[in-house]
């Protein structure tokens, strides 16, 4: 009986640990999706499943109800579209109730699983730059190390692998405070080299953030020198990005307030010059006018089957619609590139509500039960979702609800370890 138990053990942790590290590389590889699939099915065997409402964190309920929203947007609006957004999507509903709280909470558990994160994400970075350094050497072109480019060999969007580098820089400072000290240095240089992947992939809303986001480690968890070292570290790379000629400050540089404003006014958008932030201000505009053309304020356009009235109207402004002989597909099935207005269309008020709700309420048990992780991943996801559809593929999404529910479960439920755990495992 015990050689059973350890055995199960082992491919329980097994499991995790790769479907965890496999995270980065989702869009190369489904790998960490069927670990967590897997995963689930053998806790779900193996454990005693309570349908008691405290068994589980808010959140996971919250998340449940945002994804029966988009089950009942494709009942209504049956499309393929729709209906393939909805499979993306079922890891609302997987993950924080079949996968996450069938066990107990343990901080040996997160130990794990963040570590696990780290280290993916780490071989992730490391892997683009690599790739760089070649490409580099056949073209001797020094784009190759900077956001998309950078990005391509794990096929994912810049933004997303930013995303995940600024987590795991996150998490490396919340393991910090936990591991031992012969560790540290190890941690300490993944983060400059988490760190170092951040300013190459070159994201203006994530590299703003995480300067935020390292004032507020220095300000709630360090003293002394340290405080002021990052400090400093951090005003030195602000400096550095802006008094200097690369890609960063070039993108940065790229923002026209006065094409914003002609993107909002004008009626035809052919050969448009767009950037990023006059096309954010276009899609906005054409979604308000669907919004208000359908009058869909309330019950939203059925999840993702509002591409097809929004391809409608952009098609009548003229936006460019693609090249079929080089496979360019243009601004069709564009996203809303802010995920509080794509909830709004997709679903309406309720939607949007809901989203914040989850949102303000993971900040709200983050700031009564001060916990830096959650606080800090939870601002993250709140401002990226003004400039990203953060949850609109499974590479935001899975991260999302990965990060907030063992957030809130080390926040909230702390005090009732039980001992049970993926660790130490029990019958």
């Amino acid at each position: 009986m015990a050689g059973n138990k350890t055995m199960l053990s082992t491919i329980v942790r097994g499991l995790y640990v790769v479907a965890m590290a496999g995270l980065p590389f989702l869009e190369l590889c489904p790998l960490s999706t069927y670990s967590f699939m897997v995963l689930g099915v053998v806790l779900l065997f193996t454990r005693k499943l309570s349908w008691r409402r405290k068994a589980y964190p808010a959140v996971c309920w919250l998340l449940f109800a945002y994804y029966l929203l988009q089950v009942a947007g494709y009942l209504f609006h049956p499309s393929v579209a729709t209906g393939f957004a909805l499979e993306q999507k079922a890891g609302l509903l997987f993950l924080p109730l079949l996968i996450i709280s069938v066990f107990d909470y343990s901080e040996d558990t997160a130990l794990w699983g963040w570590s696990a994160l780290i280290a993916g994400t780490g071989v992730a970075v490391v892997v683009c730059f690599l790739f760089a350094v070649f490409h580099f050497f056949q073209s001797g072109l020094t784009s190759v190390f900077f956001y998309h480019s950078f990005s391509a060999p794990l096929r994912i969007n810049a933004i997303y692998l930013s995303l995940y580098v600024l987590i795991a820089l996150l998490a490396t400072g919340w393991w910090w405070q936990r591991c031992r000290p012969r560790y540290r240095g190890v941690l300490a240089i993944m983060s400059l080299l988490l760190g170092a992947a951040l300013l190459l992939l070159s994201s203006k809303m994530i590299i703003a953030g995480a300067v935020v986001a390292a004032l507020g480690i220095a300000v709630c968890t360090m003293s002394g020198w340290k405080k002021i070292a990052l400090f400093v570290l951090t005003l030195i790379v602000v400096l550095l990005t802006f008094l200097t000629s690369n890609p960063l400050r070039q993108r940065y540089e790229q923002m026209n307030i006065q094409q914003a404003r002609a993107a909002w006014h004008s009626s035809d958008f052919t050969n448009f010059p767009f950037d990023d932030l006059s096309l954010r201000v276009a899609l906005i505009r054409v979604g308000l006018e669907v919004m208000n053309s359908e009058k869909s304020w309330v019950m939203g356009n059925g999840g993702s089957d509002y591409h097809r009235l929004v391809n409608e109207r952009m098609k009548c402004y003229g936006f460019f619609g693609g090249n079929a002989q080089t496979g360019d597909t243009g601004y069709i099935n564009y996203d809303m590139h802010n995920q509080y207005f794509e909830s709004l269309i997709q679903y309406g008020v309720i939607g949007f509500v809901l989203l914040f709700t989850i949102l303000a309420t993971s900040l709200l048990v983050a700031y009564i039960n001060p916990t830096n992780l959650l606080f800090l991943s939870t601002l993250v996801f709140s401002f990226l979702s003004l400039s990203e559809s953060l949850l609109e593929t499974q590479s935001g999404l899975l991260l999302f609800t990965l990060t907030l529910v063992y957030g809130w479960k080390f926040t909230r439920l702390k005090h009732l370890q039980k001992g049970a755990s993926l660790l130490r495992w029990q019958a």
